[in-house]
């Protein structure tokens, strides 16, 4: 799996781009375009689509394509507006895109706590 990570860094001003959705809403993924697709998600509570970020710095949408056999056995690709990282990972390693590392840590915690926990007593 390759992870792109943007991470805290330091970075010239005129070099930093912030990425929108098609809602207008930043995206999670900020910076130079990468050097591969990278899929990354909204800074929002819920999400709708993924997005995935071009080396030329255009910014596509992309409809999770549940058809595709993206989980383990018993395992859920989808929650509440939240997709299973897991599955994300399978997907971008199938179609050699990139994982923004932000957007994974996000979409994990939001899996752990909305998928994994919402039915059981975990908290």
């Amino acid at each position: 799996m390759q992870i792109y990570k943007t991470g805290i860094r330091a970075m010239n001003p005129v070099d930093s781009k912030q990425y929108f959705s098609d809602r207008d809403i930043p995206l999670v993924y900020y910076g130079r375009p990468p050097t591969h697709p990278t899929i990354t998600v909204e800074n929002y509570l819920k999400w709708y689509k993924l997005y995935v970020i071009h080396p030329n710095g255009l910014v596509t949408s992309l409809e999770f394509p549940w058809e595709e056999d993206l989980s383990d056995v018993g395992e859920s690709t989808v929650g509440d507006h939240v997709v299973n990282p897991r599955a994300v990972v399978r997907f971008a390693d199938r179609h050699n895109f990139v994982v923004d590392a932000e957007a994974l840590e996000m979409l994990t915690g939001r899996w752990v706590i909305e998928a994994e926990c919402r039915y059981e007593d975990k908290w």
